[in-house]
């Protein structure tokens, strides 16, 4: 992936290395293959779990599979 007049926009909003997780929705296709590489170059130290049963707003579509994810991804660290 590129940005216009060239260059890695990975390289220039990289989010540092803490710890994370990311969450998105996986209906309809969002988070495709390029889109799950620029979240982890974005997010080196992160893992993706992709919610299956949610779209853009997991915190109301599947809140306890969210809360899940985000109490598995704690206890962890």
């Amino acid at each position: 992936m590129t940005q216009p007049g060239g260059g890695d926009p990975c390289q220039a909003a990289r989010f540092g290395t803490t710890p994370g997780t990311a969450g998105p929705g996986g209906h309809r296709g969002q988070l495709l293959p390029d889109r799950r590489q620029t979240y982890l170059a974005l997010l080196p130290n992160a893992e993706l779990e992709v919610l299956g049963n949610a779209g853009h707003y997991p915190m109301f579509e599947t809140p306890v599979a969210l809360a899940t994810a985000m109490e598995e991804f704690l206890r962890r660290e």
